[in-house]
């Protein structure tokens, strides 16, 4: 049931696929009607076409290299722990970081920079090509 067609998601929300869940429903759902590409249960945002020379024969060939693809549980990054990360890092700034009594910038650049580069390494982890 998960073999190597690109051109289709429907299948990723069979019965006889494993592990079967919200996130692969919620996958095939998106990647059916926006026409992604896909590879296993990994959606292929955008692919691009490059050229290379043949190590054994020495002519130029062309493959298809992945720039951006997202995991089959990308649903759970964007609908629970984006959504914790966001809340708790926003009660944190606005009760300890960011008041206006004892307002420190130093520790506010420092909270900022921290909380979007969670948000960024999150974001590189779902998006990136695994192999």
């Amino acid at each position: 049931a998960n073999g190597p067609n690109r051109n289709c998601c429907e299948d990723a929300a069979s019965n006889e696929m494993d592990p079967t869940c919200g996130c692969l429903v919620i996958s095939s759902l998106l990647c059916g009607k926006l026409g992604f590409k896909r590879i296993g249960n990994m959606i292929i945002l955008k692919e691009s076409t490059v050229e290379e020379i043949d190590t054994i024969h020495g002519d130029m060939v062309q493959r298809n290299q992945i720039d951006y693809i997202v995991g089959p549980y990308w649903p759970m990054l964007c609908f629970v722990t984006y959504p914790l990360i966001i809340s708790v890092s926003y009660l944190t700034a606005s009760r300890a970081v960011f008041v206006t009594d004892n307002f420190n910038p130093t520790l506010a650049g420092i909270w900022s920079v921290l909380t979007f580069g969670l948000c960024y390494a999150l974001f590189s982890v779902s998006c990136r090509d695994p192999g």
